[in-house]
């Protein structure tokens, strides 16, 4: 199975992951082609190579190419997508990004999602980025996706309806049951926060550079996400009912705005207000996701954390990707990596390199029949028990193929745990010289030739409420043996929707049931 994993640290944005998934492999040429389905002859993709704080990177860009009208609603859009002539897995991925930014904006507003007006999301340029983020991740058959937590900035906002908190509405709202982190400054930093006033204006007086006054001076708005495009502002949809005025106050972290800053990695042609990006090289005012999520990711510093990272740090765009494509949250998952790609901001900030990764990787999947394996054990009755689930986790992260501990009575009356790790025995050294560094043990037992049955795996998608569910499959001989939805899958999806978790399992099982996916029956 062909996994993707997504470092969302340094804040997350549209053109950010494009440029992730074209350093990574995923030819510009499609993606530019998925693109002219949807919107054609509208904008132009390119990329180049560029450095923020020492690490290469590929900024991604989009170009609009012709007039931009200032709204649209989530049925155009969705009607756009369904007439495109696309691959039926890159409409499917569009279609639910932008149908929980909807969703999220509906809720936001009190209206239904339908009487959404968008703004920023519905400009030609997020349009674009999240085409070409679902024709990437299909030119380069990912199955599954993992990501980190995301980072999202803190503090407050200048909008059109006045300072508004970070995360802001919309993007508090598509984080539900995703973890989520403010992020840090570290000593050293004083950490600027720079709340814009939709017309490039800095309300707080102070700025890393001159952008702020050259905006000010062309009457642009000043976008500061770490992502490219998107502009995570609470107004970047409004209802029908609200006569689609438009908010000039939207400070979406880069380019989903109707007026997007210098350097943003999006230009449209008749507005010529180019300012300088982190590489000499000039931009235009329609921007990218990754802009403001970029400039806000760089108030870091070096040394000790002294407070919450302030600024906008993921747009709407941005979390929508993340939560709705993503099948769970956690570190990098253990697989043969096959290609590694980091898409830039537009900024280079200080402390932290602006940058989405995304590592390509087959994980290993397991064929039915026999095979040894080594188990190694440790009893340890000293250990901090809040420390037992990062152990376990590290195990696994590190190639364990499981870890788990079972209470034990020691020497002495001491109740302790003991430790078990099965895993390959070319792992048996790195994982014991893990398990001492982790623990307090001063040993570690090993058995080899311990012998495990296990079935062949699989994976399908179901849908639950309109949202995709994995499904485990154990088979053998291509009968199904073993059907169990992704548990994690299950709880994110719960959180989301406000339902009892075992509500969501039970759908998730039927739903896997009404797709055939049943014990006896042949795995097709």
């Amino acid at each position: 199975m062909t996994t993707l994993w997504l470092d969302a640290s340094a804040g997350m944005a549209g053109d950010m992951m494009m440029g992730a998934l074209i350093d990574a492999g995923a030819d510009i040429a499609a993606l530019q082609a998925a693109v002219d389905a949807v919107i054609p002859g509208s904008v132009r993709l390119t990329a180049r190579q560029v450095t923020r704080q020492g690490m290469r990177a590929t900024k991604a860009e989009v170009a609009t190419l012709v007039d931009d009208p200032p709204h649209r609603t989530w049925t155009s859009i969705r009607t756009l997508l369904d007439q495109a002539d696309l691959a039926s897995g890159t409409r499917g991925r569009a279609l639910a990004v932008f149908e929980a930014i909807a969703r999220a904006e509906g809720h936001v507003h009190g209206v239904d999602p339908e009487q959404i007006h968008f703004h920023e999301v519905g400009a030609l340029d997020s349009i674009a980025d999240v085409v070409a983020c679902c024709e990437g991740l299909r030119l380069l058959g990912v199955d599954r996706i993992v990501a980190t937590p995301v980072t999202v900035g803190a503090g407050e906002v200048q909008v059109a309806h006045g300072l508004m908190p970070v995360p802001v509405p919309a993007v508090a709202q598509l984080a539900l049951g995703w973890p989520t982190t403010a992020g840090v400054v570290p000593a050293g930093h004083h950490g600027h926060h720079h709340a814009h006033d939709g017309h490039g204006h800095d309300r707080s007086g102070q700025s890393d550079d001159h952008l702020g006054q050259d905006r000010a001076r062309h009457g642009l708005r000043d976008d500061h996400s770490p992502l490219g495009h998107d502009h995570p502002g609470p107004d970047h949809a409004h209802p029908e009912q609200r006569g689609g005025h438009s908010a000039h106050g939207h400070s979406r972290p880069g380019h989903d705005d109707v007026h997007h800053g210098p350097g943003d990695g999006h230009s449209q042609q008749g507005h010529d207000h180019p300012g300088p990006d982190a590489d000499g090289a000039h931009t235009h005012p329609h921007g990218h996701d990754a802009h403001e999520a970029e400039h806000a990711a760089g108030h870091r510093g070096h040394g000790g954390v002294v407070g919450p990272l302030p600024g906008e740090l993921c747009t709407p765009t941005g979390m929508a990707l993340v939560t709705v494509l993503a099948e769970q949250p956690g570190p990098q998952p253990a697989m043969t990596t096959r290609a590694v790609g980091v898409g830039a901001g537009t900024k280079d900030t200080p402390g932290r390199p602006n940058v989405v990764r995304v590592v390509l990787g087959d994980e290993d999947t397991q064929p039915a029949g026999s095979d040894e394996v080594c188990e190694l054990a440790a009893n340890i009755d000293d250990l901090d028990p809040r420390v037992w689930p990062e152990v376990l986790a590290a195990l696994m992260t590190a190639g364990a193929f499981d870890a788990w501990s079972e209470p034990a009575l020691m020497k002495k009356g001491r109740p302790a745990h003991v430790l078990h790790v099965l895993c390959a025995p070319a792992q048996a050294d790195a994982l014991s010289a893990r398990i001492m560094a982790l623990t307090s043990t001063f040993g570690v037992r090993r058995y080899t030739g311990v012998v495990r049955d296990v079935l062949a795996r699989d994976w399908r998608t179901v849908t639950v409420d309109d949202h995709a569910v994995w499904i485990k499959i154990g088979h053998r001989d291509g009968t199904i043996v073993q059907v169990q939805p992704e548990f994690d899958d299950v709880a994110t999806l719960a959180a989301s929707l406000a339902r009892p978790i075992a509500d969501v399992l039970a759908s998730a099982r039927a739903a896997a049931e009404a797709a055939g996916l049943r014990p006896g029956e042949h795995l097709g």
